[in-house]
């Protein structure tokens, strides 16, 4: 057992496939939820789960929004296995695996001011490195106990003291009895103490130790106690889950050497006994290594792994034992396993893991509801752009094209060229410095250039405004700009601006940007030689096109754009040769955008799992779109997406809908009036596109299964019913198609029974033929996809009415034989009612049925004997789904609709296979800049005095306050005078109020949170004001609550008021005896009234 000391997965190796259930299949009327087999209880009908509020359709998954504004704290390494504990307004993040060694660093992630912080000033010896180890939360400690160093299993147990910021280890006694060393365990904390249970030793363990600390001692001891309970203990397993709840802990999954695990224990610490749990509702796939947490009176699950990793998301109602799949809308964190969770503000985050052959360090964060104290987003952008041209305030002009610009010194100076000479510059009749650009400079660039000085974001529209703007960038030596628009015309290189771009880059020499645009039109030519901008190129500049010639002789191997062939829902076909582009978009999925709607643009990270700055989204702009669906079919032709039939959840449809992905438009596709009636509405049917037609076989109707074959011509325009022979396939759904050459073959289905045969249709002639296949025939199945790849047909997947599968085998349409494909690396898990499609050599895989619904993304390579590999993306991932169809568009796979499992969906994706070549563009300086300012004379224009001592600060800035803003704008005397003197203030907690308004952050710490609320209240600064309550209302107590009391009924925030109220009156009879509480009752005797009418 030593291997499992040292890997991620070691149960990979022994794990078995486990059959699922699933439907008998003698009633046809299945539709989608056939094949979910865990998706309802013993009669198969779903168990409906009490309504949860907090569970709401509109929540969903985002990204956490870290070190924004140029806040130099860099987050922990990727890693997995770690621990994660949450302690007033911050998560702390200890140890773990960063794939290179086991880590002891200790970070911690601001959750007000969205930070990154790695805790390092700190007293004693941290633990040494471990992974694997546990972490519980006991009044102001954190303990750590147990893991593995990469040599051995420990069961040290230690301190980190918060408030004194000091590491301590706590030794063992004689009278001790503590657990094992060992790995993989897990624990939770309950009234003071720490709970540990299971994990592995050299063998699985299923015991339960306690440790109760003693805080009274400097140095903190405890002792550790084996716990005796009577009832049926859980079987031993490691990597589980616990979580506390009431009086009880929940036990979930694990893995017990031999399987993976999906039974539910409960721990009652008041009878201490353990007990099963008889469950409803869709249990959760077996798994080990996943997260829960307790959010009011749901255990809720993410991820894990069943033999991959997982992204599913889970339930338990722990009044009702029911699990249910959480409702989400969008997006969802890739699978991962050997990851951490954490609830804070009504959120669960989650951190790091492992996704089967990387390391994470993302971050994300489901929202179960608003915050305790809503505190507003930043607008400091917001607030610094109303200061953009605007005379007030304004102390500097610049002077572009006969017209003057105003601006703001403060701003400005951020690019020290910009102002080069200001002090010998001339001045207008206010005494503003003026400043002249160079006459080549247009002025709406030039406002485009100071934006970004003013808020370190640019919106780029164009190319040729990114090409005007960049020698700006490159003039005032604004690197981060330059790279921001060398990124953007790279990323927007089409075949008619190449041209463009080759010649803009010549001009003004940028060098990268002009050898990627030469190969862009080295590779597409025949295509960018005909448009009216190379030919205009050419007339402006001949050399240029010598150039590309000379170029395009001496390369022999220019590979031309290959134009899109037959692809149905299964089989969008395969380009063999992929274009070669020195710049690409990005590995990542997006929504589709679709004209009308807004899409902001989105900037990849170097070549990682890059941040989405601005998500793209498909909004509702009252135009025409496909309704919820699955079932359906999907294929593409001449730049067009075509979506037909399928079931909505009430009915089998026959609409016929197309997008087309030039102009990012749906509309129905046209019927002419000489046409012959369309297809009746169905579901689970093929199609194909050979030529210029559009083939449609099969499916289910509602009452029975059908084998009608249908053409509509894209030329035409009309639709045709072809005659049933005697050679045509069986009645029959749920079957796979592919189009090679002038051929359509179908694949097995069910008609009744489980079929395995294959059929050619030859659409020149007209004719069926049952193939005569040689080798050895797949199992039979339905539900699968068959692809096609030089001229051989790949299968995979399905069911056999008994299990999932995940077999893969090739058709050579040739000889005409079946062959196993024996794959290396770790295949998919068994699944139906998946998509693939082929980009390339390699078979891709996306989402599926194995009793859950999933959105794994695998591919196969299709050349030297096969493997398996994941396929990584950047950003999020689509949420889990089946019976969807998807279809491929030279370099980009588009996805459509499906069923969740919950709901039938109607999103509209776009995942792109190529390669991101962009420039690192380095994060935001604007809040580092500004925080600079803080106290500084430079550019400042007033001084305050407070508590005898000058603190310089700028107006400008000052004004996102509105008291600040009537003080020196609204004709006050204050605004003369050089000097302000301010009372009733103290000196550091004015600085505080003065970084704030300066960068819109602020660390509040909790032994200043009531003088700087008071403050803000003075000041009228609401969103200071919110954030200090939520750190008093996190950190209430029995000495601090009289005085957070006292305060909060002077300066009315209603939330902490009532709050401190109720604990008051629960710990009524130890807080009446502090000193705060008699302080507070003779300053306010009103209060202490308050209280005693309360109770």
């Amino acid at each position: 057992m030593a291997a499992v000391d040292d890997l991620d997965q070691v149960h990979l190796e022994t794990e078995e496939d486990q059959d699922e259930d699933d439907e008998e299949e003698d009633d046809e009327e299945d539709d989608d939820t056939a094949s979910g087999g865990g998706f309802g209880g013993e009669t198969g009908r779903p168990v409906v789960a009490r309504f949860k509020p907090f569970l709401s359709h509109g929540r969903g998954w985002e990204q956490v929004r870290v070190n924004l504004n140029g806040y130099q704290c860099q987050p922990p390494t990727q890693r997995s296995l770690h621990v994660s504990l949450v302690y007033h307004e911050s998560m702390y993040v200890f140890g773990g695996y960063d794939g290179a060694g086991r880590v002891n660093d200790f970070h911690r992630y601001d959750f007000v001011n969205e930070t990154w912080h790695e805790v390092v000033d700190v007293v004693g010896v941290r633990p040494t490195p471990r992974d694997r180890h546990v972490g519980v939360i006991l009044q102001d400690h954190m303990f750590i106990f147990g893991g593995y160093d990469g040599l051995c299993r420990t069961n040290d147990l230690h301190g980190y003291d918060f408030v004194n910021q000091r590491w301590y280890e706590v030794f063992k006694t004689f009278h001790d009895s503590p657990p094992s060393a060992r790995h993989s365990h897990c624990g939770v904390s309950h009234r003071g103490s720490m709970y540990i249970f299971g994990g592995y030793d050299g063998a699985y363990k299923n015991d339960l130790y306690c440790f109760t600390p003693n805080f009274e001692k400097a140095s903190c001891s405890g002792r550790w106690t084996k716990v005796t309970a009577t009832g049926r203990y859980p079987q031993a397993r490691y990597r589980a889950s616990c979580v506390a709840h009431g009086d009880n802990m929940y036990l979930f999954g694990g893995h017990d050497g031999s399987r993976h695990l999906n039974d539910v224990h409960i721990f009652s610490w008041t009878l201490k006994s353990w007990s099963s749990v008889q469950l409803q509702g869709p249990v959760p796939l077996p798994r080990d290594s996943h997260a829960a947490l307790v959010y009011r009176d749901c255990m809720f699950v993410f991820g894990g792994s069943s033999g991959t990793a997982m992204n599913d998301f889970h339930y338990l109602d722990l009044e009702t034992h029911v699990w249910s799949p959480v409702p989400t809308d969008g997006w969802f964190p890739c699978s991962r396993f050997c990851h951490v969770a954490v609830e804070y503000d009504n959120s669960m985050y989650i951190y790091g893991g492992y996704d089967g052959q990387v390391r994470l360090k993302d971050f994300h964060r489901f929202r179960f509801a608003p915050s305790i104290c809503h505190v507003q987003r930043s607008r400091l952008v917001d607030d610094l752009a109303k200061n953009l041209e605007n005379e007030t305030l304004s102390d500097i002009v610049f002077q572009v094209e006969n017209t003057r610009v105003p601006a703001h010194r403060v701003f400005c100076c951020r690019c020290s060229n910009l102002v080069k000479g200001i002090n010998d510059a001339p001045r207008d009749d206010q005494g503003r410095a003026v400043i002249k650009i160079p006459s080549d400079i247009k002025y709406d660039v030039f406002r485009k250039f100071l934006a970004y000085m003013y808020l370190d974001k640019v919106r780029i529209t164009s190319t040729d405004l990114a090409l005007q703007l960049f020698p700006l960038a490159n003039m005032y030596e604004v690197d981060r700009l330059k790279k921001i628009c060398l990124n953007y015309v790279s990323s927007s290189l089409t075949v008619d601006n190449a041209a463009n771009v080759f010649q803009a880059s010549d001009l003004h020499g940028i060098q990268e940007l002009r050898e990627g645009a030469l190969k862009f039109i080295l590779s597409r030519f025949d295509e960018v030689s005909r448009t009216t901008a190379f030919e205009d190129m050419g007339r402006t500049n001949v050399e240029l096109v010598f150039e590309i010639l000379r170029c395009r002789g001496e390369s022999s191997n220019g590979v031309e754009g290959i134009p899109e062939m037959s692809i149905s829902s299964s089989n969008p076909t395969t380009q063999d040769n992929e274009d070669v582009f020195v710049v690409e978009k990005g590995k990542q999925w997006v929504p589709v955008l679709v004209a009308g709607s807004y899409r902001g643009r989105i900037d990849s990270v170097g070549s990682g799992a890059g941040d989405t700055d601005v998500q793209a989204r498909l909004e509702d702009e009252g135009q025409l779109t496909p309704s919820k669906r699955s079932l359906h079919v999907t294929v593409v032709y001449d730049n067009a997406f075509y979506v037909y039939g399928g079931y909505n959840g009430q009915r089998r449809v026959n609409d016929f809908l197309k997008f087309c992905l030039i102009e990012r438009k749906w509309s129905h596709v046209p019927v002419a009036t000489s046409s012959e009636r369309p297809p009746c509405p169905r579901d689970r049917h093929t199609a194909v596109v050979v030529g210029h037609d559009f083939w449609v076989f099969g499916g289910y109707d509602g009452v029975q299964r059908v084998n009608h074959l249908h053409r509509y011509s894209f030329k035409t325009k009309c639709w045709s019913k072809l005659p049933t022979i005697t050679s045509t396939p069986s009645a029959r759904h749920s079957h796979s198609a592919v189009a090679v050459g002038s051929s359509m073959y179908i694949f097995a289905g069910y008609d009744g029974s489980y079929r395995n045969d294959l059929f050619e249709y030859d659409t020149t002639k007209l004719t069926w033929t049952r193939v005569a296949a040689l080798g050895i025939l797949p199992s039979p199945r339905y539900r699968t996809t068959i692809v096609t790849h030089q001229r051989n047909i790949y299968l995979f997947g399905g069911h056999d009415g008994l299990r999932h599968l995940n077999d893969v085998h090739v058709f050579n349409c040739d000889t005409k034989t079946w062959s196993a494909v024996i794959a290396n690396g770790i295949a998919p898990v068994p699944r139906d009612s998946h998509v693939s499609v082929v980009h390339g050599t390699f078979m891709y895989i996306f989402g599926g049925s194995s009793g859950n619904a999933m959105n794994d993304f695998y591919k196969l390579k299709l050349k030297d004997g096969g493997s398996w590999s994941k396929v990584h993306t950047t950003g999020m991932v689509p949420s889990p789904r089946f019976c969807h169809a998807a279809a491929i568009h030279r370099k980009t796979m588009y996805v459509y609709g499906g069923y969740d499992g919950t709901q039938r969906l109607n999103d509209f994706i776009e995942f792109s296979f190529s390669e991101v070549r962009l420039s690192p563009i380095s994060r935001s300086s604007l809040v580092h800049d500004l925080a600079s300012l803080v106290g500084n004379e430079e550019c400042s224009d007033i001084t305050f005095v407070v508590e005898g001592r000058e603190i310089p600060a700028h107006k400008v800035l000052l004004t996102r306050c509105d008291y600040f803003a009537a003080m020196f704008t609204g004709g006050m005397l204050e605004s003369r005078q050089d000097k302000i003197h301010l009372n009733d203030i103290r000196y550091e907690i004015f600085i505080c109020l003065l970084k704030y308004l300066y960068t819109d952050r602020q660390d509040v710490n909790l032994d200043i949170s009531m003088e700087l609320f008071v403050c803000a209240d003075r000041f009228g600064v609401e969103r200071l004001k919110n954030m200090c309550e939520n750190k008093m209302l996190s950190s209430i107590d029995t000495e601090n609550v009289c005085d957070f009391f006292a305060a909060s009924e002077s300066h009315c925030p209603s939330s902490l008021h009532e709050r401190c109220l109720s604990f008051i009156l629960l710990n009524f009879d130890v807080v009446s005896k502090t000193k705060s509480f008699e302080l507070m009752g003779r300053h306010n005797i009103d209060l202490i009234f308050q209280i005693l009418q309360a109770r």
